[in-house]
């Protein structure tokens, strides 16, 4: 009996603990994804997507998309009269209940985490991700009630878009957070007393200061890469109100009034320099993509090395191949890519320094790791 009662112990108190945690992290992820989307309301025609976000509106097809703002002066080939403006309250209200419940998430997520650890015990948590939830389904709802009708795509199967149902179900995943919150028993000591202890020995930060800035450079590392490769701040062009940006696979055009296209640079129709801005940004993909792994890999290995469990000086060399990676990978691409225009001088983006620094950071990890190999030897 007492087995039991331990189990279920166990159950109400750790079980549900996580699963409110995992449904917290998987709340917050849908909810940014949701409001940074242009499918709340979908349509398609004959190859071509029309896609309406919170605040901007516009079409996709295979190689190419246009977006344009609801506040934009020439908001009228979908809109007629002042319905651009009713679409843009829409948004806007949509937009201000999303991000209360991002920041009411997030906050559930701190909350969460300082009782797990012992350092602030309530039940905030659990409210925070009541209210998350709450906010978001009631937003979703009132953007709907708000916004527009459209005319002219109810034969394009005009309706509701995927970032619609997903701010519904992330809404959903963080009221269940705060029924698993409510659920769960009260434990003896913090859930996650023992897990600094733990993490401590795996990662080596009871080995001193040095060991603590090595792991985190090749973590920053890896994160500013995995963010650039997805940013289009690689190449710059300005010219009056119009700036034309690069990235590694497509280019982006935008004005100042809130009009915006973007262009995949595998398209067949585009002429030469397009197809020399591919392939050097598939060059930079490649390069980039292992330096990533190589930084993964250097991050297991040095922890593991730390740990005792498997010791070795392959998380040095790894990270050492992650920063030579990096910054030959940009350096290839900055060859490899085309001079576009003649009259107007391009600039290289803050993605490209931003790789560089990474590859500097993954290096000075493997130096720093260089180190604590010679404190061994002596």
């Amino acid at each position: 009996m007492a087995d039991s009662d331990e189990s279920s112990f166990w159950f109400n108190g750790y079980t549900l603990n996580l699963a409110a945690l995992g449904l917290t992290v998987i709340a917050l992820i849908m909810l940014l994804v949701s409001v940074n989307s242009n499918s709340w309301m979908t349509a398609y025609d004959d190859g071509e997507d029309y896609l309406f976000g919170l605040s901007e509106y516009g079409e996709s097809e295979r190689y190419r998309s246009y977006f344009e703002s609801y506040d934009d002066d020439e908001c009228t080939y979908l809109f007629p009269d002042d319905e651009c403006n009713e679409a843009s309250s829409a948004g806007t209200v949509g937009m201000i209940f999303l991000w209360v419940a991002i920041l009411a998430i997030t906050s559930s997520l701190v909350l969460l985490c300082l009782n797990n650890f012992g350092v602030y015990e309530s039940n905030f948590a659990m409210i925070s991700a009541f209210s998350c939830g709450g906010l978001a389904i009631c937003g979703a709802i009132v953007w709907v009630i708000m916004f527009p009708e459209i005319e002219g795509l109810e034969d394009e199967g005009l309706g509701l878009g995927s970032s619609f149902y997903f701010t519904l179900i992330g809404g959903l995943f963080s009221i269940s957070s705060g029924f698993c919150l409510l659920q769960s028993h009260k434990t003896i000591e913090p859930i996650w007393a023992n897990v600094p202890t733990t993490v401590s020995h795996f990662t080596g930060f009871n080995q001193g200061i040095l060991s603590r800035v090595s792991l985190g450079l090749v973590v920053g590392a890896v994160l500013v890469m995995l963010l650039s490769m997805f940013s289009n701040s690689w190449m710059t062009f300005s010219e009056d109100e119009t700036e034309l940006s690069f990235g590694l696979s497509e280019a982006e055009v935008s004005t100042e009034d809130g009009q915006r296209a973007i262009y995949d640079l595998s398209d067949p129709s585009c002429d030469e320099e397009c197809g020399d801005a591919a392939t050097a940004g598939t060059t930079g993909l490649i390069f980039l993509w292992l330096a990533v792994l190589s930084g993964i890999a250097s991050i297991i290995l040095i922890c593991l090395n730390r740990s005792e469990m498997f010791e070795s000086n392959y998380g040095m060399i790894a990270a050492f191949v992650c920063g030579g990676l990096a910054i030959i990978g940009v350096i290839i691409w900055a060859i490899i890519f085309p001079d576009m225009f003649e009259d107007i001088e391009g600039n290289l983006g803050i993605s490209f320094y931003a790789v560089i620094y990474g590859g500097l950071l993954s290096i000075a990890c493997g130096v720093i790791e260089l180190k604590f190999i010679a404190l061994d030897d002596v």
